[in-house]
């Protein structure tokens, strides 16, 4: 579980949340999805009217991650896995919102101009490939005494990623390293290159 957690503002101490109307309001998380170092980021929370735009929201998010005001965004709503193609809208129209879940929605940002050479451009990338993300053991086949390495890597790589990953966190050339398959258990019994 992750959970997050707001602080009220030490600036007004004392002053108590605003009060929440469920049938006027809706209640949003923010996340963005920064491309360039595959992270997926909590930017905030906040109480919208349902007849706000998405638009105005966008414009602010911009604001807060130092973008400039009209830097084009696409928006996902993570809880349904959808993205809202017109922002222009009120919230009440592009989201979907169920009477009974006042736990509130989840939009995740990311620039609409995406950079197709990196490894994950956009949060639909990100989210395939945690599907597809398994732990592999790594161990030196010359030594089998030395401790193993442990690297989450995406099922999907192929064998240069996967090269690369290993090679980056042995602080080597990626080019002066072979790998084996486990034929049983043991360490000592390496099998055929891969």
């Amino acid at each position: 579980w992750v959970i997050f957690l707001e602080l009220a503002s030490p600036l007004v101490p004392g002053r108590p949340l605003p009060p929440f109307d469920p049938k006027q309001e809706v209640l949003l998380f923010f996340k963005y999805y920064d491309a360039c170092n595959k992270r997926l980021n909590y930017i905030g929370c906040s109480q919208q009217p349902l007849s706000r735009r998405l638009s105005e929201i966008v414009s602010e998010v911009n604001t807060h991650l130092g973008f400039e005001p009209d830097t084009e965004l696409t928006v996902f709503d993570e809880c349904h896995d959808k993205k809202i193609t017109n922002i222009n809208e009120p919230l009440e129209n592009v989201l979907y919102l169920h009477q009974e879940n006042l736990q509130g929605n989840i939009l995740i940002f990311e620039k609409e101009h995406i950079d197709i050479k990196l490894d994950l451009p956009t949060v639909e990338d990100y989210f395939l490939d945690l599907v597809y993300r398994v732990e592999i053991t790594f161990c030196d086949k010359c030594n089998p005494n030395e401790p193993e390495i442990v690297l989450e890597l995406s099922n999907r790589y192929n064998y240069d990623q996967m090269a690369k990953a290993v090679a980056e966190r042995l602080n080597t050339d990626p080019n002066k390293l072979q790998f084996f398959m486990c034929v049983s258990s043991y360490k000592e019994t390496p099998g055929n290159a891969v």
